[in-house]
């Protein structure tokens, strides 16, 4: 005898217990077989060389070696690099990214917008976390801050304000409010304006203030500021997005990667040598001058 058909209530909620059902078994299938999304991570430089698409193997690279030095598989990690602020803000907005290599200008700027945390900081290839910036203007025009009146500051930070008015140039001296402040990557144009003569001055990191000697037009020119030392750059997470254990796997992997000889080798094509612990009174020491000049 056939049995009698199901109420159309009792019907309904079968389905939904069924459905529930395979979704739960799907669900534990996927975390079970390792399916979990690889952590991501973004190089982010506005201005600095190269795209995201040439660096792509660099980055591929780099991701493989910082999962064997955190402990993880090679596919657990996977990273980019973004040259344009736009960019770069846009791959940290998504959900999909949890950590993040940036100069300290970006962090400063972004820092509350994006909730970064630093992790670990960059040591450059010299032994160093931190640098000066110079500001080069054209030979006997500028003895203060206040000469600067109606010029234009440019260089790579110049796409945060408050850095070059605060972490940069604030030791020197309040800037007058009508001083223009702007980014460029082509730091070799502003030069040749500043050493044409034009109301230009320039920001250039360590680098690039030893470069500017073997110039044709070096004497044309004269650093008239020199910034206190500002960290290079930090590993942040990215609006908490993964366990505090997971952070420090892959921040205490990053400090050991230079033990590799094959990673040591990669971070030189990038003017890094090491990583090590974020040194927080100097964090909280630039902190303090970006949000005066803010």
């Amino acid at each position: 005898m056939d049995a009698p058909p199901l109420p159309p209530v009792a019907a309904t909620f079968l389905c939904d217990a069924m459905l529930k059902t395979v979704l739960l078994l799907l669900t534990l299938t996927l975390t079970g077989s390792g399916a979990t999304a690889p952590l991501h991570l973004v190089a982010w430089a506005p201005g600095y060389p190269g795209s995201t698409t040439q660096a792509q193997p660099t980055m591929d690279e780099f991701a493989r070696l910082l999962a064997n030095a955190a402990g993880w598989d090679a596919d657990r990690v996977t990273a980019e690099y973004q040259e344009t602020e736009v960019g770069g803000l846009a791959r940290l907005t998504h959900e999909g990214t949890q950590f993040a290599l940036i100069p300290l200008a970006l962090f400063f700027k972004y820092e509350d917008q994006l909730d970064l945390h630093p992790l670990a900081q960059v040591v450059g290839p010299g032994g160093e976390a931190s640098e000066t910036w110079c500001l080069v203007a054209p030979a006997g025009r500028i003895t203060g801050p206040g000469d600067l009146a109606g010029w234009t500051v440019m260089g790579i930070p110049g796409y945060s304000e408050a850095f070059v008015r605060g972490n940069l140039l604030g030791a020197w001296g309040p800037l007058p409010s009508n001083v223009n402040v702007e980014f460029t990557r082509r730091v070799l144009g502003g030069i040749r304006r500043a050493s044409s003569g034009e109301n230009v001055a320039v920001l250039l990191d360590s680098a690039q203030t030893a470069a500017m000697a073997s110039l044709p037009n070096a004497g044309e020119l004269e650093i008239v500021a020199t910034s206190e030392r500002v960290l290079l750059g930090l590993l942040v997470s990215v609006d908490t997005r993964v366990e505090a254990s997971t952070e420090e796997a892959l921040s205490g992997g990053l400090m050991r990667v230079h033990e590799s000889p094959a990673f040591a080798e990669l971070l030189s094509t990038v003017r890094v040598s090491r990583f090590e612990p974020v040194d927080q009174e100097a964090i909280a020491s630039s902190r303090e001058a970006f949000d005066k000049a803010r």
